[in-house]
């Protein structure tokens, strides 16, 4: 029984070929980091988030699964301790840190 929905196209059929524009705009606002932080703050995070390989930025897209909140903490920690100065570096990660005490907590049940 043939499928009606294929159609056999001719080689020697004109068809027009359309370009469409791809932009890649990165992985940086999917994250839950780039929405807490606004400004020169953000600009300095996100610079620091560009220079993580394609692989970690597309899993910090993720949200972290109960038990890899500490993981994730530790290593913003440890990559905005050596790019920042030490108040863009302190206010991130109070940011940081106070958003991932809130959604686990409210995982838990607690809020």
């Amino acid at each position: 029984m043939e499928n009606p929905k294929i159609i056999d196209l001719d080689e020697t059929q004109v068809r027009e070929l359309y370009h469409i524009p791809v932009v890649h705009i990165g992985c940086w606002t999917f994250t839950m980091e780039a929405c807490l932080l606004e400004g020169e703050l953000g600009k300095a995070v996100r610079s620091v988030f560009a220079a993580f390989p394609e692989a970690i930025q597309r899993a910090l897209t993720f949200s972290p699964k109960s038990g890899e909140w500490t993981d994730r903490a530790k290593l913003w920690q440890t990559v905005l301790k050596l790019a920042l100065s030490p108040k863009q570096y302190h206010a991130a990660m109070q940011k940081f840190l106070a958003h991932y005490a809130r959604v686990v907590r409210k995982r838990q049940g607690k809020l």
